[in-house]
Protein backbone atom coordinates (compact mmCIF):
# COMPACT_ATOMS: atom_id res chain seq x y z
CA UNK A 1 0.00 0.00 0.00
CA UNK A 2 2.79 2.41 0.90
CA UNK A 3 4.59 1.60 -2.35
CA UNK A 4 1.49 2.38 -4.39
CA UNK A 5 1.04 5.79 -2.73
CA UNK A 6 4.70 6.74 -3.28
CA UNK A 7 4.49 5.62 -6.94
CA UNK A 8 1.39 7.76 -7.61
CA UNK A 9 2.90 10.80 -5.88
CA UNK A 10 6.13 10.60 -7.92
CA UNK A 11 4.52 9.92 -11.32
CA UNK A 12 1.67 12.41 -11.15
CA UNK A 13 3.39 15.01 -9.00
CA UNK A 14 0.58 14.72 -6.47
CA UNK A 15 0.71 14.91 -2.70
CA UNK A 16 -1.79 12.90 -0.62
CA UNK A 17 -3.39 15.01 2.09
CA UNK A 18 -2.55 14.09 5.64
CA UNK A 19 -6.17 13.36 6.54
CA UNK A 20 -6.43 10.99 3.56
CA UNK A 21 -3.14 9.30 4.47
CA UNK A 22 -4.33 8.72 8.04
CA UNK A 23 -7.76 7.56 6.91
CA UNK A 24 -6.42 5.14 4.28
CA UNK A 25 -3.63 3.59 6.30
CA UNK A 26 -5.54 3.65 9.58
CA UNK A 27 -8.56 2.01 7.97
CA UNK A 28 -6.48 -0.61 6.17
CA UNK A 29 -4.49 -1.54 9.27
CA UNK A 30 -7.65 -1.70 11.36
CA UNK A 31 -9.34 -3.95 8.81
CA UNK A 32 -6.28 -6.24 8.65
CA UNK A 33 -6.01 -6.44 12.43
CA UNK A 34 -9.75 -7.14 12.72
CA UNK A 35 -9.44 -9.88 10.12
CA UNK A 36 -6.44 -11.50 11.80
CA UNK A 37 -8.15 -11.41 15.21
CA UNK A 38 -11.33 -12.90 13.72
CA UNK A 39 -9.31 -15.63 12.00
CA UNK A 40 -7.58 -16.62 15.26
CA UNK A 41 -10.90 -16.73 17.11
CA UNK A 42 -12.44 -18.75 14.28
CA UNK A 43 -9.67 -21.36 14.42
CA UNK A 44 -9.97 -21.58 18.20
CA UNK A 45 -13.74 -22.00 17.92
CA UNK A 46 -13.19 -24.84 15.46
CA UNK A 47 -11.15 -26.65 18.14
CA UNK A 48 -13.84 -26.39 20.84
CA UNK A 49 -15.96 -29.39 19.69
CA UNK A 50 -12.81 -31.53 19.38
CA UNK A 51 -11.59 -30.55 22.86
CA UNK A 52 -15.06 -31.06 24.33
CA UNK A 53 -15.25 -34.55 22.81
CA UNK A 54 -11.78 -35.41 24.17
CA UNK A 55 -12.79 -34.16 27.62
CA UNK A 56 -15.99 -36.21 27.54
CA UNK A 57 -14.02 -39.33 26.53
CA UNK A 58 -11.57 -38.73 29.39
CA UNK A 59 -14.42 -38.27 31.89
CA UNK A 60 -16.02 -41.50 30.63
CA UNK A 61 -12.72 -43.37 30.96
CA UNK A 62 -12.18 -42.09 34.52
CA UNK A 63 -15.72 -43.06 35.47
CA UNK A 64 -15.25 -46.58 34.09
CA UNK A 65 -11.98 -46.97 35.99
CA UNK A 66 -13.67 -45.91 39.24
CA UNK A 67 -16.61 -48.27 38.72
CA UNK A 68 -14.48 -51.17 37.51
CA UNK A 69 -10.79 -50.79 38.34
CA UNK A 70 -8.26 -52.73 36.34
CA UNK A 71 -7.67 -56.18 37.72
CA UNK A 72 -4.15 -56.91 38.78
CA UNK A 73 -4.01 -60.65 39.04
CA UNK A 74 -1.09 -62.45 40.55
CA UNK A 75 -1.71 -65.66 38.69
CA UNK A 76 1.59 -67.39 39.30
CA UNK A 77 2.88 -70.29 37.23
CA UNK A 78 3.83 -73.50 38.93
CA UNK A 79 6.98 -73.10 40.93
CA UNK A 80 10.20 -74.39 39.41
CA UNK A 81 11.76 -76.61 42.06
CA UNK A 82 15.44 -77.47 42.02
CA UNK A 83 16.25 -80.44 44.24
CA UNK A 84 19.10 -82.91 44.39
CA UNK A 85 18.77 -85.87 41.97
CA UNK A 86 19.02 -88.31 44.90
CA UNK A 87 15.99 -86.71 46.61
CA UNK A 88 12.25 -87.27 46.08
CA UNK A 89 9.97 -84.23 46.07
CA UNK A 90 6.23 -84.20 46.84
CA UNK A 91 4.25 -81.31 45.35
CA UNK A 92 0.76 -80.25 44.38
CA UNK A 93 0.84 -80.08 40.60
CA UNK A 94 -2.50 -78.28 40.29
CA UNK A 95 -5.40 -76.84 42.32
CA UNK A 96 -8.94 -76.81 40.95
CA UNK A 97 -12.28 -75.47 42.15
CA UNK A 98 -15.35 -77.70 41.88
CA UNK A 99 -18.40 -75.74 40.73
CA UNK A 100 -20.20 -75.09 44.05
CA UNK A 101 -23.79 -76.22 44.61
CA UNK A 102 -26.27 -74.78 47.11
CA UNK A 103 -26.64 -76.99 50.17
CA UNK A 104 -23.22 -78.66 49.72
CA UNK A 105 -19.73 -77.89 50.99
CA UNK A 106 -17.32 -76.10 48.66
CA UNK A 107 -14.79 -78.52 47.20
CA UNK A 108 -11.26 -78.01 45.90
CA UNK A 109 -9.28 -80.69 44.06
CA UNK A 110 -5.54 -81.12 44.55
CA UNK A 111 -3.00 -83.55 43.13
CA UNK A 112 -0.35 -85.03 45.38
CA UNK A 113 2.62 -86.01 43.21
CA UNK A 114 6.22 -87.13 43.54
CA UNK A 115 7.86 -85.06 40.83
CA UNK A 116 11.20 -86.84 41.12
CA UNK A 117 11.92 -88.84 37.94
CA UNK A 118 13.93 -91.52 39.74
CA UNK A 119 13.59 -91.53 43.57
CA UNK A 120 10.51 -92.90 45.43
CA UNK A 121 8.94 -90.83 48.21
CA UNK A 122 8.45 -93.18 51.17
CA UNK A 123 5.92 -92.82 54.00
CA UNK A 124 4.39 -89.85 52.19
CA UNK A 125 1.42 -88.00 53.67
CA UNK A 126 -0.52 -85.25 51.93
CA UNK A 127 -2.24 -82.99 54.46
CA UNK A 128 -4.73 -80.60 52.87
CA UNK A 129 -7.30 -78.11 54.12
CA UNK A 130 -9.44 -75.23 52.80
CA UNK A 131 -11.31 -72.48 54.60
CA UNK A 132 -13.26 -69.33 53.80
CA UNK A 133 -11.47 -66.08 54.68
CA UNK A 134 -12.22 -62.37 54.49
CA UNK A 135 -10.66 -60.16 51.82
CA UNK A 136 -9.43 -56.59 52.05
CA UNK A 137 -9.11 -53.91 49.37
CA UNK A 138 -5.60 -52.98 48.27
CA UNK A 139 -4.57 -49.51 47.05
CA UNK A 140 -6.15 -50.31 43.67
CA UNK A 141 -9.47 -51.15 45.39
CA UNK A 142 -9.05 -54.82 44.53
CA UNK A 143 -10.02 -57.62 46.96
CA UNK A 144 -6.99 -59.53 48.22
CA UNK A 145 -6.12 -61.79 51.15
CA UNK A 146 -3.60 -59.96 53.32
CA UNK A 147 -0.39 -61.56 54.58
CA UNK A 148 -1.74 -61.43 58.13
CA UNK A 149 -4.83 -63.44 57.18
CA UNK A 150 -2.68 -65.90 55.19
CA UNK A 151 -0.27 -66.50 58.09
CA UNK A 152 -3.05 -66.91 60.66
CA UNK A 153 -4.86 -69.38 58.40
CA UNK A 154 -1.71 -71.44 57.99
CA UNK A 155 -1.09 -71.40 61.74
CA UNK A 156 -4.62 -72.74 62.30
CA UNK A 157 -3.96 -75.44 59.71
CA UNK A 158 -0.71 -76.54 61.41
CA UNK A 159 -2.42 -76.75 64.80
CA UNK A 160 -5.21 -78.88 63.32
CA UNK A 161 -2.96 -81.41 61.57
CA UNK A 162 -3.43 -83.95 64.33
CA UNK A 163 -7.19 -83.98 63.66
CA UNK A 164 -7.03 -84.17 59.86
CA UNK A 165 -7.64 -87.58 58.32
CA UNK A 166 -4.67 -88.81 56.35
CA UNK A 167 -3.15 -91.86 54.72
CA UNK A 168 0.52 -92.76 54.35
CA UNK A 169 1.89 -94.48 51.27
CA UNK A 170 4.94 -94.66 49.03
CA UNK A 171 4.87 -92.67 45.80
CA UNK A 172 7.07 -93.98 43.03
CA UNK A 173 8.90 -91.63 40.65
CA UNK A 174 6.33 -89.45 38.90
CA UNK A 175 3.42 -91.14 40.74
CA UNK A 176 0.44 -88.94 41.65
CA UNK A 177 -2.80 -89.23 43.56
CA UNK A 178 -5.84 -87.05 42.92
CA UNK A 179 -8.00 -85.97 45.86
CA UNK A 180 -10.58 -83.46 47.05
CA UNK A 181 -10.90 -81.40 50.20
CA UNK A 182 -14.10 -79.73 51.46
CA UNK A 183 -15.05 -76.72 53.55
CA UNK A 184 -16.80 -77.16 56.88
CA UNK A 185 -19.30 -74.50 55.81
CA UNK A 186 -22.24 -75.25 53.53
CA UNK A 187 -22.51 -73.13 50.41
CA UNK A 188 -25.67 -71.03 50.69
CA UNK A 189 -27.06 -67.68 49.53
CA UNK A 190 -25.12 -65.78 52.21
CA UNK A 191 -21.80 -67.14 51.02
CA UNK A 192 -22.86 -66.71 47.40
CA UNK A 193 -23.47 -62.99 48.00
CA UNK A 194 -20.16 -62.67 49.84
CA UNK A 195 -18.25 -64.32 46.99
CA UNK A 196 -20.02 -62.20 44.37
CA UNK A 197 -19.21 -59.05 46.36
CA UNK A 198 -15.65 -60.40 46.74
CA UNK A 199 -15.69 -59.89 50.50
CA UNK A 200 -14.84 -63.57 51.05
CA UNK A 201 -12.76 -66.11 49.19
CA UNK A 202 -11.19 -69.57 49.50
CA UNK A 203 -7.75 -70.19 51.00
CA UNK A 204 -6.02 -73.54 50.50
CA UNK A 205 -3.35 -74.84 52.89
CA UNK A 206 -1.34 -78.02 52.73
CA UNK A 207 1.73 -79.88 53.92
CA UNK A 208 3.26 -82.85 52.14
CA UNK A 209 5.56 -85.00 54.28
CA UNK A 210 7.83 -87.79 53.01
CA UNK A 211 11.23 -89.37 53.41
CA UNK A 212 13.89 -90.77 51.11
CA UNK A 213 17.54 -91.77 51.25
CA UNK A 214 18.52 -88.18 52.02
CA UNK A 215 16.18 -87.71 55.02
CA UNK A 216 12.74 -86.43 56.00
CA UNK A 217 11.10 -83.51 54.25
CA UNK A 218 8.03 -81.28 54.44
CA UNK A 219 6.68 -79.13 51.63
CA UNK A 220 4.27 -76.31 52.52
CA UNK A 221 1.42 -75.19 50.26
CA UNK A 222 -0.67 -72.01 50.58
CA UNK A 223 -2.82 -70.31 47.93
CA UNK A 224 -5.97 -68.20 47.72
CA UNK A 225 -8.61 -67.75 45.03
CA UNK A 226 -8.83 -64.37 43.26
CA UNK A 227 -12.44 -63.14 43.31
CA UNK A 228 -13.84 -60.57 40.89
CA UNK A 229 -16.50 -58.18 42.27
CA UNK A 230 -19.84 -58.72 40.59
CA UNK A 231 -18.96 -62.17 39.23
CA UNK A 232 -20.46 -65.24 40.92
CA UNK A 233 -18.12 -67.93 42.18
CA UNK A 234 -17.65 -70.62 39.58
CA UNK A 235 -18.36 -68.17 36.74
CA UNK A 236 -15.12 -66.17 36.76
CA UNK A 237 -11.75 -67.42 35.45
CA UNK A 238 -9.98 -69.50 38.10
CA UNK A 239 -6.98 -67.54 39.33
CA UNK A 240 -5.00 -68.91 42.27
CA UNK A 241 -2.41 -66.73 44.00
CA UNK A 242 0.46 -68.06 46.07
CA UNK A 243 0.55 -66.86 49.66
CA UNK A 244 3.45 -64.61 50.58
CA UNK A 245 4.81 -67.34 52.86
CA UNK A 246 4.36 -71.09 53.40
CA UNK A 247 5.21 -72.26 49.92
CA UNK A 248 8.16 -74.58 49.44
CA UNK A 249 10.41 -76.88 51.39
CA UNK A 250 9.92 -76.45 55.12
CA UNK A 251 12.52 -78.74 56.64
CA UNK A 252 15.15 -81.29 55.75
CA UNK A 253 16.02 -83.62 58.62
CA UNK A 254 18.98 -85.94 58.22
Amino acid sequence: MTGIVVFVERVFDWKMPKWAFVAVFGGVFLLVSFFLAWRDQYHEAQQVPVLRAQLQDKDKENKELKEKPAQVQVNLPEMVVNFPPQMAYMASTDIGLVDPKFGSPIAVTMTCKNISPSIPAENATCWRHIELVDTSLNYLKQPIVTESVQDKAYSRFEMSLINIEHATQTYGPGEAKFGSVFTKEIFDETFDRAFTAATKTILVTGQYDWQDGVGKHSNQICAWLQMNPGVAIGKAPITWNYCSHHNGLKSHLR
